[in-house]
């Protein structure tokens, strides 16, 4: 009985690791970004067009790091590269507190963007070495969630903190991703390696290929519902609502806290019936709710469709990075991970580029959103077909 307890404890600090390594590498190296760039602009650091440029500069760290993530894991022990990835991390953050220049602050977003991908990537496998394979969903559902609590902690902490300083602001993200740090830093150490978990995790020894590629163009595509939302939202509801600029920003706290239901919920259900079926469900709801913002501009609807979409959205990393341990098994699940992953962040880029250009030759927010839905209903029917 103790020893199912210790068993079950250590799983659970696993998950909690996982968790916050997610929590720093998209929640705060990402979204710590985004409510920090009018201030920015207003105090003369940037300008319109370089926060654009830095932004893309976080997204070519991002895919610079999906790309070499399962290679360096080849020359240094998955724990370890984690464990420097959270403090450069760290330290990238810290960077951008200081404003010695558009290089300065190039270097420091391209390192978190770096380490972001590798965190996201490597993370999951080691979290599952220590998962049996009865908590599987339930677990990376935890894991995945570390997503949404940065969401709404970038969302709703840093907004206050600029208005001290965007040195407070900056360094009080660099504070919270060093504690996080602290947290999961035991996790990720040379011992991990030796840990048991009672019941082993089973896994085929062929991959399915063909499955595989199809999750992969799916998760890639069906993020460009996630880049619209992330980039659009508050804006779009500021004006389709013509609510303030600041009651329109909490749409992304909504965001937020519908991707920690849709982490939970989506691992729960999924374990009492099928990775595969649940994540059709989710790029099929994501269809529907894209189509369901278009229609009219109704503020509780509003409301429930920024919920939902946030909901499928972390249902479909925490579904995908599942089917990747199906369809792979527990030993491929870094490099198949880290293939789906690097197909999300090409998407995610050439996605947020062909946005721009569509806006700046006279597009409007919703023809992106149409886009998106389309992608949308590709995805779900590639995800069906990956069997």
């Amino acid at each position: 009985m103790e020893r199912a307890e210790n068993n079950l404890s250590r799983i659970a600090y696993f998950g909690i690791a996982g968790l916050c390594s997610l929590f720093v590498a998209v929640g705060l190296c990402r979204f710590s970004y985004t409510p920090l760039v009018p201030a920015m602009i207003q105090q003369g650091w940037l300008t319109k067009v370089s926060a654009s440029y830095l932004g893309t500069i976080h997204f070519l760290g991002y895919l610079l790091g999906a790309l070499s993530a399962h290679r360096i894991t080849k020359y240094i022990p998955a724990h370890r590269l984690l464990r420097w990835s959270f403090l450069l991390s760290v330290a990238g953050l810290g960077m951008c507190s200081v404003n010695w220049g558009f290089a300065w602050l190039s270097v420091g977003r391209l390192t978190v963007g770096a380490t972001g991908a590798i965190l996201t990537i490597i993370t999951p496998s080691v979290v599952w070495r220590h998962v049996p394979s009865i908590y599987k969903t339930r677990v990376m559902g935890i894991v995945i969630s570390g997503v949404s609590f940065g969401v709404i902690t970038s969302g709703l902490l840093l907004p206050f903190l600029v208005q001290i300083s965007l040195l407070v602001a900056w360094l009080g993200s660099a504070f919270i991703a060093l504690l996080a740090t602290i947290i999961a830093w035991s996790a990720f150490s040379d011992r991990e390696a030796t840990v048991e978990v009672g019941i082993p995790l089973s896994s085929p020894t062929k991959i399915n290929h063909r499955a595989v590629t199809l999750v992969c163009i799916a998760y890639g595509i069906g993020c460009i519902g996630f880049i619209a939302f992330s980039i659009f939202l508050s804006d779009y509801v500021h004006q389709q609502l013509h609510l303030s600029i600041l009651a329109s920003g909490l749409f992304l706290g909504i965001f937020g806290l519908g991707g920690l239901v849709g982490s939970y919920a989506s691992g729960w259900i999924a374990d009492k019936t099928s990775p595969h079926h649940v994540l059709v469900a989710s790029f099929g709801v994501t269809f529907i709710t894209i189509g369901t913002l278009l229609i009219h501009p109704y503020f509780y609807l509003y409301i429930l469709t920024t919920f939902l979409m946030g909901s499928c959205i972390q249902s479909v990393v925490t579904l995908t990075s599942t089917r990747m341990l199906e369809l792979g098994g527990a030993e491929n699940h870094t490099l198949l991970w880290g293939r789906a992953t690097l197909s999300f962040s090409i998407a995610q880029f050439v996605s947020a580029y062909v946005m721009s250009l569509l806006l700046a030759h006279g597009a409007d927010y919703r023809d992106c959103f149409v886009l998106a839905d389309v992608t949308a209903l590709m995805a779900m029917v590639m995800v069906f077909y990956a069997k």
